[in-house]
């Protein structure tokens, strides 16, 4: 068992109480088919013509108690788990579908995954230690622009992160899904389908579904204002709100968002030019700021660079 970080972050992951694995006798060789947190009603799957067809029960994931079908196989080190999602039979709106790597069976198991929702589109949970809350945000903006059907996890060491896809081919970065996650090398990686509803099943499609290392860079968000020539614009850290930029009359007005400047983790929105030589000077005039209400908000502020050599 481990308590304790080197990032200013507190970080725990044990044994945990898992289960034996359930053998399914309909399950594919190397597959690994069963219920999480015992569900009234079992869940079942089928696989053929390279499509999974897979109905769950259970309420879904919460705090201590997820309940859902998980169809896994053993993985290791960095990992992508892809697919195209469709959601079919739904008891309710809080059926969900999707992606997740998973320490292990046991309810309160940490896990990261990214979600089809009926009721919110593109979804990404995630548990950072046994028995502990789960982290939740909703990527609604990008459900809107893409109209995605193909959702994608991958982990780099103990960094997750979700993206999303109307193709299967492009693959854009949701904001605000990067998250650090402190788990063992190997994991369960696979498809997990929750109905919602203790006692009803929901039915979810799977195609084209691909796990192993990591083949693609998902593509950042862009701000809603292109990038003056000459300057590079962009989000530092993946904050859940995309920062924006606009360049006019030797001012600039800026838009970001983030959790701090701080240790291993910073969140923020940068906008820069390369030093000319390794020696250099930046200067600039903040002119006003937006006060913050809260720690997670979008913050606007004016600023005059007077010189950058």
């Amino acid at each position: 068992i481990f308590i304790g970080s080197l990032d200013g972050n507190v970080y725990s992951f044990g044994l945990g109480h898992a289960a034996a694995p359930v053998a399914a006798s309909q399950c594919p060789h190397s597959w690994s088919c069963q219920d999480i947190g015992l569900p009234k009603v079992d869940g079942r799957e089928s696989f053929a013509n390279g499509a999974w067809s897979i109905s769950g029960n259970g309420t879904g994931f919460a705090d201590v108690t997820d309940q859902f079908r998980f169809v896994s196989q053993d993985v290791s080190g960095d990992t992508q788990i892809a697919s195209s999602i469709g959601l079919q039979g739904l008891p309710n709106m809080q059926s969900e579908a999707g992606v997740m790597l998973r320490q292990n069976n046991a309810q309160g198991s940490p896990f990261y995954a990214a979600f089809f929702s009926a009721s919110k589109g593109v979804v990404v949970r995630y548990r950072t230690a046994f028995n502990g809350a789960i982290s939740t945000f909703t990527a609604s903006d990008i459900t809107r622009q893409l109209s995605p059907r193909y959702v994608a996890i991958q982990r780099t060491e103990d960094v997750f992160r979700a993206a999303a896809s109307s193709d299967g081919k492009h693959y854009l970065l949701l904001p605000g899904s990067t998250a650090t996650i402190v788990m063992p090398t190997k994991l369960m990686g696979g498809l997990a389908v929750s109905s919602g509803i203790n006692g009803s099943l929901a039915s979810s499609k799977f195609t084209d579904v691909s796990i192993g290392t990591p083949t693609f860079t998902p593509v950042v968000p862009a701000s809603v204002n292109a990038c003056p020539r000459g300057w590079s614009c962009s989000d530092v850290g993946n904050p859940q709100l995309v920062g924006d930029q606009i360049a006019a009359n030797g001012t600039w007005t800026v838009q970001g968002e983030g959790k701090d400047i701080w240790l291993a983790n910073d969140q923020f929105h940068f906008i820069w030019q390369p030093l000319a030589s390794k020696n250099g000077t930046v200067s600039a005039h903040v002119v006003f700021q937006t006060k913050l209400t809260a720690w997670q908000r979008l913050v606007s502020c004016c600023v005059r660079v007077w010189a950058a050599t």
